[in-house]
């Protein structure tokens, strides 16, 4: 009886502090927005239709602006105070350590679903990353809100990664969760909707095709130009 409820309260623990904190989050981003919202929205009701039609629109999409950058803010004050981070290594679903890494990506999460999306291509993204922990070298675009894990992420200089790829420090084995470090040197591409796998090192200068696959601890060599699911890599 015991096992059981100590499995049930593992396996649903994670969820319901993720949720809680999730729900924190946006209302405290909200609450800070808020007063900007009711202030427009008592000045534009007494305008004609058609001109508070253009207000509506556009002080509605930049208060959506404010909000998105206050959320931001929020989730990376929350990762910072709290240091909550993605542990390398193997480990166990029901463990602790899982616990806090379904935390930090439910934290990115909120901030993808609700908001990375509309500045995907912008330095709000890049200075995001940074804050949860990624390492983001100069001139980089990232032209996707898929990236997790960030606190396990280094991209080099130069690097341009397509729209819709997906990078992720994490993949599942079983009842364990194998989790280690990205690593995207100087000048190499990743293109839209390849996927690239935890353990993964794509050398300087180096492309991936787009809808290609890196394994997991594959490495891409530096210059080379590689395609396929899953591309032919050297193993680590």
């Amino acid at each position: 009886m015991l096992r059981r409820l100590n499995k049930v309260v593992m396996y649903n623990t994670p969820a319901m502090l993720g949720y809680g904190i999730s729900a924190l989050v946006i209302g405290a981003a909200t609450a800070v927005v808020w007063p900007l919202a009711s202030w427009w929205w008592g000045w534009v009701t007494g305008l004609h239709p058609i001109a508070r039609g253009a207000a509506v629109g556009g002080l509605g999409f930049l208060t959506f602006i404010a909000w998105g950058l206050v959320l931001l803010t929020t989730i990376a004050l929350v990762r910072n105070v709290f240091r909550i981070s993605v542990p390398e290594g193997e480990r166990d679903l029901r463990s602790w350590a899982v616990t806090k890494f379904f935390i930090y990506n439910l934290l990115v999460m909120i901030a993808r679903y609700l908001f990375l999306p509309f500045t995907r291509t912008t330095r709000f993204n890049i200075l995001f990353y940074r804050a949860m922990g990624a390492e983001v070298g100069k001139g980089v675009v990232i032209n996707t809100p898929q990236v997790y894990d960030l606190n396990l992420l280094t991209i080099g200089d130069g690097v341009v990664i397509g729209g819709s790829a997906v990078v992720m420090a994490h993949a599942g084995q079983g009842n364990d969760l194998y989790i280690d470090e990205v690593v995207i040197e100087d000048g190499a591409a990743i293109g839209e909707g390849a996927i690239v796998f935890p353990g993964a090192h794509i050398g300087e200068g180096a492309v991936v095709g787009a809808g290609s696959v890196v394994p997991k601890d594959g490495h891409v060599p530096a210059g080379a130009k590689v395609q396929g699911v899953p591309v032919e890599v050297d193993e680590e």
